[in-house]
């Protein structure tokens, strides 16, 4: 009773225009626990829909399987199936898969129209990604299902809200990608038959949870989703009627609600924008504004913990007599060569930071043991979820990063239990839930303990020792790698403002305009238009396009290889195919593939350089202004404020996602950056991504010849370069600090 009267006193957290968006109903709200459990979940949703569905990710991959029936449970699966009237093979001729689902949903329902929203990434991301994501889900789907890639984010910066909306009806909201390595059961089992990508290859274990939502709360995500592909794309959809959505319940059948008739509160990240938007940091105003309200327990799972505000206030929360007890869950490891050598790093000094505090015994920094993982595997925790006492539950997007704190765009759903003995319930027994699932237990046992412990910290001690266990994180990073962050010093940026300031704008009056009449004018621009549009149709409608897409061209590799005018071939043709803006990512994936990187490399190098040449030319040549209306508003913004210093501008615009190659290219040269320092820039900017790219498609092809080890010394240049690069990039001068950055807008 006593807790229950604690619950009651407190103030809310849920503060909206300060600490959330706005707060509204759901009549029913389910937590997700993995990969099983959410992508049937919205297998379903998907398939109930009937006007409008949105799809808001970081990435999407078209073949990934939402159900993975278990082989040996058809005759159970088949019982509690939602639509176990229909007959054997009606349920066997569902789609699987995320496009063929999508699709027959929408031939089924006139009415219903799909949009996908994509964060552009950056070509450093390019091997976590399906190659071509506008052929392979775009062009290629229903003309209802629209797909698009959203560029509108800082430099630097990444889209990475998670969320599905169906109707305006049910939505779902967490660290969720409908992708490839996502998909797991609660088991985590080490040989999971189903834990493949859509090309079969297995991965490690993955842990993450998601939220479902209706009513009120899922109609305002759907106003968030169109404000986002507003912004990328400039259409307006309008909403659906709030009589079609109250017909529509698209709430997944055997979905059973852990909470009913709640107040969801809506977070978000979001930088400034220059169309005046102003800047929404309410995911950080959440997580102070919840962490001070903490009188017992802080129970956190996320993939990341190198937020320097959010270490602050830990350590502010372990300093005090009687704070609360603090377990934080992450993976073993931050997976990955980039990640391990920058996040990771920035996590153990982090970490170290708050063991030292802990002198009063309150604080775990634990991960997950699956037995038979084996040391070169994890289980990678990818959930980013916080659960304060018994009275706060928030699941969402956002890490413990600076980056989601002020940089990425993010989106977390919260509640609190405001009183009520159902919701101080339904929050505990998730927190319980997650807590029984890595430990091995079931969750009543894990309630048991607690009530017989009060603390959470000694109930987890308790219960471990297991198969499944929870065990301290430990360094692995190692020292060199925290001084490779302190060169970099942007792994994990809170505001664009460090990038900016090296960004600042192009002298432009250092060369003059030329003159041109008009006529003349328009006749370059259609010129340069008809010749990029004349080699896209050839790829598209000739046999060009087919052979490449084909199995043809690793024919034709031998050729490459083994002919002395081979390389001089693939140069030209990689030329010609990233002028006329095939992307150069791809590009340089294949040449990996077909020619090996001994050669692969310089053939990606020297023709990035070339095609990067082209288009400064071309931009040049052109009449500066005409370029960027053709451009647009955010590439003349990038025009006006990229550096003096051409060499150091080039290479951070190849670094960081801003723009397509060859639009850059004509951008530069619009802006009259000396050709020498782009090429300069672009060579040095390009050698990280393509390096990393040829290796993993060297990779690829030496798996089919049984050489894998071979690839540990491409890695290893890889890792070499980056970090070579990294010290260049600080050791090249600065722009002149004295000038204010309004100056330089």
């Amino acid at each position: 009773m006593q807790h229950h009267d604690e619950a009651r006193e407190r103030e809310s957290v849920l503060r909206p225009g300060e600490t959330c968006w706005r707060v509204e109903r759901a009549a029913r709200v389910a937590f997700l626990i993995d990969g099983e459990a959410y992508f049937a979940a919205v297998a379903e949703a998907l398939e109930r829909a009937r006007h409008d569905v949105w799809l808001i990710g970081w990435d999407f991959h078209t073949s990934v399987r939402l159900r993975r029936p278990d082989p040996g449970a058809d005759g159970r699966a088949a019982q509690g199936s939602s639509d176990a009237g229909a007959g054997a093979a009606e349920r066997e001729a569902r789609p699987e898969d995320l496009v063929g689902l999508l699709e027959a949903t929408v031939r089924r329902r006139p009415s219903l129209d799909v949009r996908v929203l994509a964060w552009d990434y950056a070509m450093l991301y390019a091997l976590e990604r399906e190659l071509l994501p506008l052929v392979q889900f775009g062009a290629k789907t229903h003309r209802r299902i629209h797909f698009r890639m959203d560029d509108t984010h800082a430099l630097g910066a990444s889209q990475h809200q998670k969320i599905v909306v169906v109707d305006d009806a049910v939505a779902f909201v967490g660290g969720f990608d409908l992708t490839a390595h996502r998909w797991d059961t609660r088991a985590h089992a080490p040989d999971e038959p189903r834990r493949v990508t859509p090309a079969g290859e297995t991965y490690q274990p993955f842990h993450d949870v998601q939220i479902a939502v209706d009513g009120d709360a899922a109609a305002a995500l759907g106003e968030l989703a169109r404000s986002r592909w507003s912004r990328a794309t400039g259409e307006r959809v309008p909403p659906v009627s709030p009589t079609a959505a109250a017909a529509s319940d698209p709430w997944p059948a055997r979905l059973e609600p852990d909470a009913r008739d709640v107040r969801i509160g809506i977070a978000r990240t979001r930088i400034p924008t220059q169309a005046g938007r102003p800047e929404i940091r309410e995911v950080e105003a959440l997580y102070g504004a919840s962490l001070a309200a903490a009188r017992r327990w802080i129970y956190v799972e996320n993939q990341y913990l190198t937020a320097a505000r959010i270490g602050e206030w830990l350590l502010a929360r372990l300093g005090e007599p009687e704070g609360p007890e603090i377990v934080i869950v992450g993976p073993r490891r931050n997976d990955g060569w980039l990640e391990r050598g920058s996040m990771g790093a920035l996590r153990e000094r982090l970490i170290a930071r708050l063991r030292q505090a802990d002198r009063h015994d309150r604080l775990r920094l634990l991960h997950p043991h699956v037995e038979g993982l084996g040391e070169d595997r994890i289980l990678n925790v990818h959930a980013k979820v916080m659960v304060i006492d018994d009275d706060f539950v928030r699941v969402g997007s956002s890490n413990l990063s600076n980056r989601s704190l002020g940089l990425d765009t993010e989106c977390d759903l919260a509640f609190e239990s405001a009183g009520r003995a159902d919701l101080r319930r339904a929050i505990a027994a998730f927190r319980n839930d997650l807590i029984a699932e890595h430990l091995g237990r079931r969750p009543g046992i894990v309630a048991e303990v607690l009530r017989e412990t009060g603390s959470l910290v000694a109930t987890i001690d308790a219960l471990s020792g297991g198969p499944r266990d929870l065990r301290p994180i430990e360094p692995e990073v190692g020292a060199w790698a925290a001084g490779a962050v302190d060169v970099l010093r942007a792994a994990d940026p809170e505001h664009p403002a460090p990038l900016e300031q090296l960004l600042v704008r192009f002298d432009e009056d250092r060369l003059p305009a030329p003159r041109r009449s008009r006529r003349r004018l328009m006749l370059e621009l259609a010129l340069v238009v008809a010749a990029a549009g004349g080699a896209a149709l050839l790829f598209r409608f000739t046999p060009i396009g087919d052979w490449l897409a084909s199995a043809d061209w690793l024919r034709a590799s031998a050729f490459l290889r083994e002919s002395r005018f081979g390389p001089l071939v693939a140069l030209l043709g990689f030329v010609l195919a990233a002028v006329a803006f095939v992307p150069v990512m791809a590009l340089t994936a294949a040449a990996g593939l077909a020619l090996g990187p001994a050669i692969a490399l310089p053939v990606a190098l020297i023709g990035s350089t070339l095609a990067a040449a082209v288009g400064h030319r071309v931009g040049a040549h052109l009449w500066r202004d005409s370029v960027r209306r053709v451009a647009g508003a955010r590439l003349d913004d990038l025009s006006r404020r990229l550096a003096r210093r051409g060499v150091l501008s080039s290479t951070l615009v190849r670094i960081v996602p801003i723009a397509p190659f060859m639009v850059v290219n004509l951008v530069a040269g619009a802006s009259h950056v000396r050709l020498r320092d782009f090429l300069i820039g672009t060579l040095i900017g390009m050698l990280p991504g393509a390096l990393v790219l040829v290796v993993a498609a060297d990779w690829t092809r030496l798996v089919f010849t049984d050489a894998k080890d071979a690839s540990g010394v491409w890695i290893a240049l890889a890792l070499l370069a980056l970090v070579g690069l990294v010290a260049a990039l600080r050791r090249l001068p600065r722009p002149d600090r004295a000038r204010p950055m309004d100056d330089a807008r």
